[in-house]
């Protein structure tokens, strides 16, 4: 849904199109494969996600979907609207107008921090034989 305003003449309020690299390379694959002329190729990627979806491939026919929403979208877009291809581990700032890197961490990498700092904790502390006071060195020990 475009957001425009009413106050400024010639304004439809589309922003870029915002698509992920794999989604973006596998609408391109389409266009480039099918024949001149031909304007429904979002028509095409949605069959193919429509028989993901039947055979339970539940992640695919999701890729799929969004290739076809991609290509519905370029379809329907003025001519020289910006196509903004998002890498792995970006993220669209729809506020600034402009890509960012994500700024989430996984959990796996929270506990390997965590861990490390722990195993580096141990290695510093030195360890003490029992019964030993290491302060108290020199008093008739």
């Amino acid at each position: 849904m475009p957001d425009y305003d009413d106050e400024i003449p010639d304004d439809l309020g589309w922003g870029p199109i915002i698509v992920r690299r794999p989604v973006y390379d596998e609408g391109m694959k389409m266009l480039d494969a099918a024949p001149a002329g031909e304007g429904d190729t979002f028509e095409t990627a949605r069959g193919i996600a429509d028989d993901h979806k039947a055979a339970g491939e539940k992640d695919k026919a999701e890729h799929w979907y969004a290739v076809a929403a991609y290509l519905q979208g370029r379809a329907s877009a003025a001519e020289g609207v910006q196509v903004v291809v998002l890498e792995e581990g970006e993220e669209w700032d729809h506020d600034r107008g402009k890509k960012i890197k994500s700024r989430t961490r996984t959990k796996s990498k929270k506990k390997s921090k965590k861990k490390i700092k722990s195993q580096k904790k141990a290695k510093s502390r030195k360890k003490v034989k029992a019964g030993k006071n290491p302060r108290r060195r020199g008093k008739g020990a």
